[in-house]
């Protein structure tokens, strides 16, 4: 466990000290961008009227000018001047410290920030498989006015209990869904503090035994009695948070939250958690605008409980989160962390990991798409990722079939100037066998998966420099019997030597609970014309993976469409199916349509 937790730590934080880095370089940028806006801007005193102290505002772009911000008159310019400046570089709010504990803040009216992610322990357990326990949620934030906020959220966590309970013949079957809202509303504001109420109403599907994998039909114990017999209810789950949120300055805020959760005290007459009431105490850091620390804890002081180990020994345990928050443009900001936070909502954010209290490994994107921006598509190759991310206002879709009946869906949205989320769908052809640990658990051909995954540019070409740089990761997992999923990640480095010519360089590693894949892919692009490209391709192995081989003709239809034709002894084209060999030759054609 230690080694294994000090290795998951690494990786967590491989990319943190570039990040640091960029986010001074980028903030520099900005602000230098900023300068030059404000040059722009011709402050002029007109020397052939009478009035020789009259003021002329004249913008040298003011479509654009215009276009973002309605001008009532010449007399409220300057003040839109310093608007734009400040909604170019905004300072991120922080509405908690991790789920367990709530700030004041709130978020402008009218702003909407979506949230995505998911927590996971490192190992897989006795039972889990795959990358371990995971526990998937989403939700989405509404700014009411300035002072009051809602939102809507859904979590689903269906993975075997991570520990073996002593007492069960047969490891007991586990499955969290929870659906609910919550309200914050800002009751005081001072110069530097604030306090809130925040509160949720929630609905928690608990089952357990059974089978709740995808397609399942096996039977399983229930934590409470030595029965066969599924316990499965839905509760109503309440929280109450009064957070009192102090900012010492543009960098350092703390919060003291005191919380009052209503859990179950019984399932079916069998002991439960119980209502709980403890305290919060959170904060982050900013070292600029775009690079944060933060961390809380959640110290339960009622008599309730909110953790039971394989015994079934209920027990208060403290309820930790540490973590890291970069923003990558106005619009989209992600955050790492560990924790031994399992649940995903309010009132279920002071759990531990059912039948355990493990520290888990977390991350969350954060989109704001009320932000607006701008950039330009990129391509991706057959097996290679492109570094450039999406226009926004552009998406593109990509399908791939081979002659062995394999295919491959991915649609591409482009959120942000610097992030791009694509949603993929795989199937290997269920005749292809191999004696590999790996792809039998993780791919499993004849089996469909579906993944989520977003790159995300760390840097993009400049005028002396022609190298651009990405990190693109997703999760997701096969949608068999069992449902086993990883991680996987890749550092795509695109280097321009001309018009004609370039080459790339991706690292790649993909993480599962029973071993980590490392593989470097690299590719060459050749424009022989302004339709054709001949693209080479490559995939070397460095631990656990494959060598393979691709060749691919690329033709431009349209400017928004063109078409692939390839050969190849990659056993796919979708994260860690590019890492391994087939056994044979294949053939195929890949469609992009961009829109």
């Amino acid at each position: 466990m230690p080694t294994n937790f000090l290795n998951k730590c690494i990786y967590l934080f491989f990319f943190l000290p570039p990040l640091f880095l960029i986010s001074f370089a980028s903030e520099d940028k900005l602000e230098n961008s900023n300068n030059n806006f404000l040059a722009q801007i011709d402050w002029d005193i007109e020397k052939n009227k009478i009035n020789r102290h009259k003021i002329i505002w004249e913008i040298e772009n003011e479509d654009f000018f215009n276009k973002k911000y309605k001008l009532d008159s010449e007399n409220n310019r300057s003040n839109k001047v310093y608007e734009q400046i400040n909604y170019r570089n905004p300072q991120f709010n922080f509405l908690d410290y991790g789920q367990s504990t709530p700030s004041a803040n709130t978020l402008p009216g009218a702003e909407f920030r979506i949230q995505i992610g998911q927590v996971s322990t490192f190992q897989g357990g006795d039972y889990s498989g795959g990358t371990g326990n995971q526990n998937y949620f989403s939700k989405i934030l509404y700014g009411i006015n300035n002072n009051t906020n809602f939102s809507i959220f859904y979590t689903e966590a269906d993975d075997p209990l991570y520990k073996r309970i002593s007492s069960k013949p047969i490891n007991p079957s586990n499955l969290y869904t929870n659906f609910g809202f919550s309200l914050r509303r800002n009751l005081f504001n001072l110069k530097n503090s604030s306090i809130a109420l925040d509160t949720s109403y929630e609905r928690w599907r608990f089952k357990s035994g059974g089978c709740n994998g995808f397609g399942c039909n096996t039977n399983s114990n229930n934590i409470f009695n030595q029965d066969y017999g599924v316990i499965d209810n839905t509760n109503s789950l309440i929280s109450i948070s009064l957070p009192f949120t102090t900012k010492f300055d543009n960098n350092l805020e703390l919060t003291i939250s005191p919380r009052y959760i209503f859990l179950p005290k019984y399932q079916n007459g069998y002991d439960f958690f119980g209502q709980n009431l403890g305290i919060g105490l959170g904060g982050k850091y900013s070292f600029n605008k775009k690079f944060r620390l933060f961390g809380s804890s959640y110290i339960p002081i009622g008599s309730g409980y909110n953790s039971f180990n394989s015994d079934l020994i209920y027990s208060k345990k403290l309820i930790n989160t540490l973590g890291i928050s970069y923003s990558f443009d106005q619009r989209t900001a992600l955050e790492g962390f560990i924790t031994n936070s399992f649940g995903a909502t309010p009132a279920t954010s002071i759990l531990t990991l059912p039948s355990s209290n493990e520290v888990l490994y977390g991350a969350r994107l954060i989109y704001t798409p009320s932000i607006l921006e701008k950039n330009n598509l990129g391509k991706a190759n057959l097996s290679e990722s492109h570094s450039k991310t999406s226009n926004v206002e552009r998406k593109s879709f990509n399908y791939v079939f081979f002659n062995d009946r394999s295919n491959f869906y991915k649609l591409n949205l482009g959120l942000s100037e610097a992030f791009t989320l694509d949603i993929s769908s795989e199937i290997i052809d269920e005749k292809i066998t191999k004696d590999n640990q790996f792809v039998n658990t993780y791919i499993e051909p004849g089996t469909r998966s579906l993944r989520v995954g977003g790159a995300i540019k760390v840097f993009s070409p400049q005028p002396k420099n022609n190298i651009s740089s990405a990190f693109r990761f997703s999760f997701g997992r096969t949608m068999g019997n069992v449902r086993n999923g990883y991680l996987f990640g890749e550092l795509i480095n695109k280097i321009i030597l001309n018009k004609r010519f370039s080459i790339k360089i991706n690292p790649k590693f993909s993480n599962t609970g029973t071993g980590n894949l490392y593989s470097l892919g690299s590719s060459v692009n050749l424009k022989l014309n302004n339709r054709l490209e001949i693209i080479p391709e490559s995939n070397f192995s460095i631990k656990n993976s494959e060598n393979n081989l691709s060749l691919t003709a690329r033709t431009f239809l349209k400017e928004n469409i063109f078409i692939d034709i390839f050969s190849t002894n990659s056993l796919g084209v979708s994260d860690m199916s590019k890492q391994f060999k087939n056994e044979s030759t294949k053939y195929g054609a890949k469609l992009t349509l961009k829109f």
